[in-house]
């Protein structure tokens, strides 16, 4: 959607059994999920550039991390980013209403999945989602 930005693909830790990537869900979900992590790191990133990693755990679960070089999110509000209409204070220059991170949020708990997110002002952010593979159901 926007040829300036530039994503960053790695596999990690990724299992020799193919059948272990295999995620039951709602695809188109999951989708929505995961662009607008894509999304919002973009929109928050100083260079336009995300960081996406998929890997594997041993107990059966497939990992996505999302991580850009952006503004960040000040540590007292990283416990209301998954509620619905909540911005963080420094998101006044970037379009949007409050609603992504808490559908995301909503659609990784319907697939048995978290979603955890790392910050630091200034560095950017990094959230991580994990669900379980189909094999482990």
């Amino acid at each position: 959607a926007n040829p300036t930005c530039k994503i960053n693909l790695e596999f990690s830790d990724l299992p020799e059994n193919q059948e272990f990537l295999v995620v039951e869900g709602e695809e188109q979900l999951l989708k929505t999920a995961f662009i607008n992590l894509i999304s919002n790191a973009f929109k928050f990133s100083n260079d336009s550039a995300v960081f996406i990693t998929v890997g594997f755990s041993n107990a059966r679960t497939i990992f996505i991390s999302f991580k850009d070089n952006g503004v960040g999110i000040p540590p007292e509000e990283v416990d209301n980013i998954f509620e619905p209409f909540y911005r963080i204070s420094t998101s006044n220059k970037v379009e949007g209403h409050g609603l992504g991170l808490a559908l995301t949020s909503r659609i990784i708990s319907l697939h048995k999945g978290t979603i955890r997110v790392r910050s630091k002002v200034g560095q950017g952010s990094e959230f991580t989602v994990m669900l379980p593979t189909a094999t482990r159901r």
